[in-house]
């Protein structure tokens, strides 16, 4: 009996495991003049966002908490959602987001960027976790620019895989993915 809880308990982890790893929410855009983020699930399942915490630190918001303008929190495969949060309305910011609320966790933050400066509060969380160089940051876009993801080479500089360029918010086609 022994023997198979543990076979069913660790066939369960397994399941969780591909689960987690088939389902992956990335920031893909943000527009800091209106506080727009657009958030991408690069998985192969659907993946629900509404546990998802985004940070700028000291704000923070579970994503399942903000206006949604388009999408779903359950968002497909390949799938978006645009959401609005005033917390990264501003010329020199960051924004990481969170599976869970331990936000000095490197295993916790799945997606970051920041613009402006470099040196924001959550910037070593993301070099440790290997998704931005310490010191590194985007030029804040003019009035009429978001910054948008245009790639996920893991073998680039992560600054490399964004760009300033014409809003694309909610279209597929404008993340470069």
């Amino acid at each position: 009996m022994i023997r198979l809880v543990k076979g069913t308990l660790a066939a369960l982890m397994v399941l969780a495991l591909i689960q987690l790893a088939a389902a992956q929410i990335v920031i893909s855009e943000v527009d800091p003049a209106t506080g727009t983020i657009e958030l991408h699930n690069v998985g192969m399942e659907a993946a629900d966002a509404s546990g998802h915490i985004l940070c700028n630190r000291p704000a923070y918001a579970p994503v399942g908490d903000l206006e949604v303008v388009s999408g779903e929190m359950m968002i497909p495969a390949d799938g978006l959602l645009v959401i609005v949060w005033d917390a990264v309305a501003a010329a020199d910011a960051e924004l990481g987001i969170y599976v869970d609320n331990q936000f000095g966790s490197a295993e916790s933050l799945v997606s970051y960027l920041q613009w402006g400066s470099a040196g924001h509060g959550r910037e070593s969380v993301a070099e440790a976790a290997g998704l931005w160089t310490a010191g590194t940051f985007l030029p804040a876009p003019a009035a009429d620019q978001t910054i948008a993801m245009t790639g996920m080479d893991m073998d680039a500089d992560p600054i490399d895989n964004w760009s300033l360029g014409v809003p694309t918010l909610g279209e597929l086609a404008g993340d470069g993915m």
